[in-house]
C-alpha cells in the first residue's frame, strides 16, 4: 500500500503542477532539442541552420543524449515528450518524497513539504533553476536522477550515487555537476 500511495501522491502532484504551470511542447529547450532530433533522423533537414550544423559538427554535445533518447519516437514526438515529461516528473516527486521522509517522520507532512517546494515555490529558485519544468527537457530528466543520487548518497550507497550522477551529467552537464 505504501508504494501505491506514493505513486498516487506523485500523480496528484503532477496534476497540480499541470494545473499551475500548464504543459508546453516545442518551446524552451525543445526549440533546440526537437529540430536536432529530427535532423538525426533525417540529415537532409536544416542544411543551412548554423545551430543544427554546429551541433552535428561537435558530437557529443549538450543535446546528444536527450536527442538520441527521443530518436526512436521521432514520428510521434509530441505524445512521447508528454509521456517523458510525466514520467520524469513522477520520478522526481517520488525521489523528493523519499528525501523528505529522511528528515520528516510524518508521511503527510513530508508530502506537504514536497508539494510546497514544487507547486507554489518552484518559480522562486536561486538562478531561476527550477526543479520542475512544464516541458520535457534534459534538465528535468537530470534533476529527477540527481534527487535519487542524493538519496543513495545519504544512504551511504556511494557507488550507486556516483553512477546516477554520472548518468545525470551525461544528460545535462550542469545538473549532474
Amino acid at each position: 500500500m505504501k508504494n501505491t500511495s506514493s505513486i498516487l501522491f506523485a500523480i496528484a502532484v503532477w496534476s497540480l503542477l499541470i494545473l499551475r504551470f500548464g504543459y508546453r511542447y516545442g518551446t524552451g529547450d525543445q526549440v533546440e532539442l526537437l529540430p536536432y532530433t529530427l535532423f538525426l533522423n533525417d540529415s537532409s533537414l536544416y542544411p543551412h541552420d548554423f545551430f543544427i550544423q554546429g551541433l552535428n559538427a561537435s558530437v557529443p554535445n549538450e543535446r546528444t543524449v536527450t536527442a538520441n533518447l527521443l530518436l526512436p519516437f521521432v514520428n510521434h514526438l509530441e505524445i512521447f515528450c508528454f509521456i517523458f515529461q510525466f514520467l520524469s516528473t513522477i520520478v522526481l516527486v517520488l525521489g523528493l518524497e523519499k528525501l523528505a521522509r529522511r528528515f520528516i517522520g510524518n508521511k503527510y507532512m513530508a508530502w506537504l513539504a514536497v508539494m510546497t517546494a514544487l507547486v507554489p515555490l518552484n518559480d522562486f529558485a536561486l538562478g531561476n533553476v527550477d526543479l520542475y519544468s512544464e516541458c520535457f527537457q534534459a534538465s528535468g530528466l537530470a534533476v529527477a536522477i540527481v534527487v535519487w543520487a542524493i538519496n543513495l548518497f545519504l544512504g551511504k550507497k556511494y557507488f550507486g550515487a556516483s553512477v546516477l550522477l554520472s548518468a545525470a551529467t551525461l544528460i545535462q552537464l550542469l545538473e549532474g555537476l
